[in-house]
């Protein structure tokens, strides 16, 4: 068996279902990483992010005896190059919810089933699975407070899965030469699921600052206001699973408290608007949203935009 893995924001090797589900198979495998097509509009802090991600899942996944190959091309030209030289018989990747990525995955999965590889999706970007949910996504309530009650005070979040020991081969390719462009950093942020892990402790265990998470998670000018978790979550190095898990442990041995329950409760805000990406698509981009209301009037002040986008507001967060 020939295994491509595709990854996309799921850049880390704990509590990754994909990889643990390969590693129950014999064979080889491709790790697949394409970069996002407008990574040179980025700014350098956000590159310089991605790129530090990405040296450290490399590193991460050699301890499986696993290599990573990172490509420049767009995945719908070089995937059916791949599928056609190396023969291969599955696809993995973790679905995405909002509206580019799942045209992405359609595309791709359309292209292997035509080559009569199977495709095996995995769900594990949110909290929840749209599994656990009582409903399907079209059934989404349309404001937050009646998705949090639909889940009730007791809902369940399954266990971050072990890795175990891979059954499987890596199936390299010749590394391609990537041009980052400028790179930043910020000594607040540094790439990669080892930091992201790092962060995870430092904010609940170490300093403790979850204790004043309420009290404080507005104010986010200093390092501890807040959890500072969304960059690494953001590109997956880190899951909401094992933050949920970690905070429940402290509240084990700390007893519950209001800012734990805050904690939890700002994670599944973002599982409730990944799942309505899911169930609006493209309307959530479309200036008459997603009530599709042609009325809407915008304020067009490119005086007020270019102070905004030079961080010259007089606001010291922005």
């Amino acid at each position: 068996m020939k295994y491509i893995y595709w990854m996309r924001n799921d850049l880390r090797t704990q509590d990754n279902e994909v990889l643990e589900w390969a590693s129950h198979q014999r064979g080889e495998m491709l790790i697949l990483y394409t970069l996002p097509s407008d990574i040179h509009e980025w700014g350098p802090h956000r590159r310089g992010f991605l790129k530090q991600t990405l040296d450290d899942l490399e590193k991460n996944l050699k301890n499986y005896n696993l290599n990573l190959h990172i490509t420049a091309r767009s995945i719908v030209d070089f995937l059916p190059e791949l599928f056609e030289v190396q023969k291969f018989t599955h696809l993995l990747f973790s679905k995405e919810h909002a509206f580019n990525e799942r045209r992405d995955e359609q595309k791709i999965k359309q292209i292997a089933e035509s080559l009569g590889i199977k495709v095996e999706e995995f769900d594990q970007s949110s909290l929840l699975k749209e599994t656990e949910l009582a409903f399907d996504i079209p059934q989404l309530p349309k404001i937050f407070t009646e998705f949090k009650n639909t889940l009730g005070a007791t809902f369940k979040v399954s266990l971050p899965v072990e890795l175990p020991i891979s059954n499987l081969h890596s199936l390299p390719l010749p590394k391609e030469k990537i041009n980052w462009g400028e790179l930043s950093n910020h000594s607040w942020f540094e790439g990669g699921e080892s930091k992201g892990l790092e962060r995870i402790q430092a904010f609940i265990w170490e300093s403790q600052s979850i204790l004043h998470y309420n009290d404080t998670r507005n104010g986010m000018m200093n390092l501890n206001d807040s959890s500072k978790f969304s960059p690494w979550l953001a590109l997956g190095a880190i899951s909401a699973r094992q933050i949920y898990h970690e905070v429940k442990k402290f509240e084990l041995q700390h007893g519950e408290n209001k800012s734990c329950y805050w904690l939890i409760y700002e994670l599944l805000w973002r599982d409730y608007f990944k799942f309505y990406a899911k169930k609006y698509g493209a309307r959530i981009f479309l200036a008459d949203g997603i009530q599709q209301n042609p009325n809407k009037v915008f304020k067009n002040d490119e005086a007020a935009f270019k102070k905004w986008t030079m961080g010259e507001t007089g606001e010291p967060f922005i």
